[in-house]
Order: C-alpha cells, then structure tokens, then sequence
C-alpha cells in the first residue's frame, strides 16, 4: 500500500515545489489535485509533473468539494493510504478541513477556518475575549458616508478576502462606487474570486497606527510556539489596495 499526502493546487500553483520537497524528506508520496492553470497551462502542467507522476487536474479555475472527495475516492480506491490533506491557498482551507475530516486525520474544524477568515466576527471574537479594543463595522451605503465625514481615521478592507485585496484607508474622496467597482474586479477575476465569499461584504475599522507585524505560531497541545516573526518595512498603497514591498524577519525594530 501506498503511503501519500493529498496536495491540493491552486491553477497549478499553490508552492507545490516546497510541499512536495516537504513531503519527500518525511519519506511520502505526494498526489497533487490541481484546478486548470489559467496561463501558460502545457507548460506548467509539465513542471507538475516533473515534481511527481501523480496529477490529477479538475476542468476548472478553482477546486471543487465534490472534486476533492472524488480523487479521495479515486486513490484510496488504488491502494493510497492519505495520511492528510494540505493546502496553503486560503481558498480552500476550508476543503482542505472538509478532506481531513472524511480522513479522519486532525485538523481544526471548518467552522473555526471560517470564523478565523472572517475578519469581522474575528474582530468581535477579540473583542469578547479582551483581546482588541478596536471598533469593527459591515459598511453599506448610508453608513459609508457616515463614517467617511466622521474626520476619523478609518481602514476598509473585504469581510472575507486574501492579503490586502481592496484594502485601503479611508479617505474623504473615497465614494461607494469605489467599492462597487473593487466587486466588479473580484467577480470578473478568475485567479482570486474563490477567495472571497458571494455576499462580498466589506467592513471598516478603527487604523491602528505603528509598525506591523507578523507572527508565524503553532499551537501544540495548547502551548503557543513563536517559529518567525516578520515586520513590514516598506507598506505602498495602490489602485485601492495596500501593498507589502518588503517584510524583514527577524524584525529589526523589536528586541530579543
């Protein structure tokens, strides 16, 4: 019997190199499901295949549930014992829940991985555990103007996204239509859209001001371990949304 780790890849992508590589050095084999590359797809189906003989690619831009649990089928059919299911596109973390779950294999549930991408009710939960004391709201058109005449700095970004997709401070020539057209981009773009939920809701918080950071933390049996710390050196903001040029770590501005 086989022994293997469903990889599940974005348009062919998703760091299959570094997860395959990963998987090699634990001395399993790695079965890669794939959604359709959406430019130079001969080629990039090539170097997948060249990482390993087992491809599977689904006839679209983005993996389904139903596709996910068919190749499941399909391997442990063949004799593969999956040992987990790993992705690092958040698009489909909560498929990648859903597969562990079917596996029996540990994972948190997919209502956690829908609570933890969903920035407004992560910023309640914060808030209720005394985490955060940063006031959080669903923005609409009336609203909108409310808080943009408010003369309080604000930063909006969408309800469920990735990164700083549409993110952008608040400003007093900002309109709705600005964000009615951020939606219209989501929609119309086939690489990104599976990120973000249907409603595509978007929210405004209070800016926090200071430098940003990131900390990279696993939790082991309920004890947190810190294995990297970025800081956010070089923050633009662009064509509605703020871009990260550059993160150092260890961080510069932080002592030991």
């Amino acid at each position: 019997m086989k022994t293997g780790v469903l990889l599940l890849s974005h348009c062919g992508f998703s760091f299959m190199e570094d997860l395959v590589k990963a998987a090699d050095k634990l001395g399993v084999e790695s079965f890669v499901l794939s959604s359709l590359p959406l430019s130079n797809s001969e080629q990039r189906l090539q170097e997948l295949a060249a990482l390993t003989p087992n491809i599977s690619l689904y006839n679209g831009s983005s993996l389904t549930w139903e596709s996910i649990r068919s190749e499941i089928e399909r391997l442990q059919s063949c004799g593969v014992n999956i040992i987990a299911c790993l992705s690092v596109w958040e698009g489909y973390r909560d498929l990648m829940s859903l597969a562990n779950e079917l596996l029996g294999r540990e994972d948190i549930s997919i209502d956690n991985v829908r609570l933890l991408r969903d920035k407004y009710l992560l910023r309640k939960q914060l808030i209720q555990n005394g985490l955060s004391n940063v006031f959080a709201d669903i923005l609409d058109h009336t609203n909108f103007e409310n808080y943009k005449n408010s003369h309080k700095k604000y930063f909006v970004k969408p309800r469920v996204g990735i990164a700083s997709y549409g993110a952008f401070s608040l400003g007093e020539n900002d309109t709705w239509e600005k964000i009615e057209s951020i939606k219209n981009e989501i929609l119309a773009d086939k690489e990104y859209r599976s990120i973000f939920t249907s409603e595509l809701d978007f929210i405004l918080e209070e800016y926090i001001e200071g430098k940003e950071y990131s900390f990279e933390i696993i939790a082991l049996e309920g004890i947190p371990y810190i294995i990297g710390i970025h800081e956010k050196i070089d923050l633009q903001e662009s064509h509605s949304t703020v871009l990260e040029a550059a993160c150092v770590s260890t961080p510069i501005s932080l002592s030991r």
